[in-house]
């Protein structure tokens, strides 16, 4: 879970978000945003959204790359199960 700032406002959001590359070292993280809406603009749908700690089916927005800074990041929900992680990476060229 972290917060997530809106588009083009300050303001922020709290939303679960997939890491994509995280270092202790580093005061960023790169991650993609999630969300329960499918909006059609090549989200990817999580199939095993229980196992990866979520409540509802989610989607993760694939075409934007996130940098957040590290201390946006609030709390770990979970990871993606293995068939999701491949299904994204196929999705994303990651």
């Amino acid at each position: 879970m972290a917060d997530v700032p809106f588009d083009d406002q300050p303001q922020k959001k709290k939303r679960p978000v997939v890491i994509l590359e995280s270092d202790q070292g580093k005061l960023l993280v790169q991650c993609l945003k999630m969300t329960l809406k499918f909006h059609g603009r090549g989200e990817y749908k999580v199939k095993e959204w229980q196992y990866a700690g979520l409540n509802i089916q989610t989607y993760v927005i694939v075409d934007r790359i996130l940098i957040l800074n590290r201390v946006d990041v609030i709390h770990y929900i979970g990871s993606l199960h293995p068939a999701d992680i491949l299904a994204l990476m196929r999705k994303t060229g990651k």
